[in-house]
């Protein structure tokens, strides 16, 4: 399957262990490590969530304050795609659009229970999908 983490970069060090566990049981992940400096971010980010078959959004202070982040999780909405957020931090808030969508806590760690409940809620992703009334208008492209 292939995954699109959306998360902030300050979040990297929490992120890499997930991304890990997913590749590792043989999923195609797209941190947004992979785009370079001068590159067309919202062009590559568009192919990248067109492209994924799921959403992964890490949910922090930091990526929900980031304008990229925000971007990337309304493109996915309004594509249909699933997403799964995953609460990094305890002083993050779910945003409306993600209510009622089942969420992964690992605000206290990333633990062997919580890589089997990942796993188990991407092959469960028909209940991680963003209805119309819950929809969000997706931000401009950030600068």
């Amino acid at each position: 399957m292939r995954l699109f983490i959306n998360y902030a970069q300050a979040d990297f060090a929490v992120i890499q262990p997930i991304a890990d566990t997913l590749r590792d049981a043989g999923h195609e992940t797209t941190p947004a490590d992979k785009l370079l400096p001068g590159a067309d971010w919202a062009a590559e980010m568009q192919a990248a969530i067109d492209s994924a078959d799921v959403l992964i959004y890490a949910l922090s202070p930091d990526s929900l304050a980031g304008e990229w982040c925000q971007w990337a999780s309304a493109r996915a909405i309004a594509a249909g795609k699933p997403i799964i957020p995953v609460l990094l931090r305890e002083s993050a808030s779910i945003p409306d659009a993600l209510q009622g969508l089942p969420l992964m806590d690992i605000a206290t760690g990333f633990h062997e229970d919580d890589k089997q409940a990942l796993l188990t809620a991407l092959a469960n992703t028909d209940v991680c999908i963003v209805t119309t009334a819950q929809s969000v208008t997706a931000p401009d492209t950030p600068a």
